[in-house]
């Protein structure tokens, strides 16, 4: 698993996914790796509509709590809208990030996400001080903790999303 962090904020995001130059790097990176995977923010902006246009897979993420599930519902529409567009081509999945460990909550969000009609992935991204030091350090907990939980976490999500795609690849 090999990570390649954004380093700083462009000033307009949306505009540098659409150029034909993030194009051209996205196809270097197919031509290299078995899957790209484009992590951006999980609320419905301009930014966003560029990020799944490029992509053959979108992870939602969702925090464990009612307020993300219904925040989540912009995402959803686009996303849905985007997997009418391309015959279904698309494939998404719903991903429940910092949840409380040894906690029942994420099961409750697994049951309201269900009704979006999206699966949800069984991985989970737990709330951990190690994901927040890497937005400040601007790499991967794979990086900076790579025996950690964290890193474990992300490396079991990588693994169902690849299982996911081989299936789908297989049928």
């Amino acid at each position: 698993l090999s990570v390649i962090t954004s380093g700083p904020i462009p000033p307009n995001p949306a505009e540098l996914l659409g150029s034909r130059r993030f194009g051209e790097v996205l196809a270097t990176l197919a031509a290299h790796f078995d899957h790209v995977i484009i992590d951006g923010a999980p609320q419905a902006t301009e930014l966003a509509a560029s990020g799944i246009k490029a992509a053959t897979f979108v992870v939602i993420p969702v925090e464990a709590s009612e307020f993300s599930v219904w925040a989540a519902e912009d995402m959803v529409e686009l996303v849905k809208q985007r997997i009418e567009i391309t015959d279904g081509a698309l494939q998404a999945a719903f991903l429940i990030n910092k949840q409380v460990e040894n906690t029942r909550l994420a099961g409750n969000i697994a049951d309201k996400l269900a009704t979006y009609e999206l699966p949800v992935l069984q991985s989970r991204l737990c709330f951990r001080q190690a994901y927040a030091a890497c937005v400040e350090s601007g790499q991967s907990v794979l990086d900076t903790e790579p025996g950690s939980k964290a890193a474990l976490e992300v490396t079991q999500m990588a693994a169902e999303l690849v299982r996911i795609h081989a299936k789908r690849v297989a049928a």
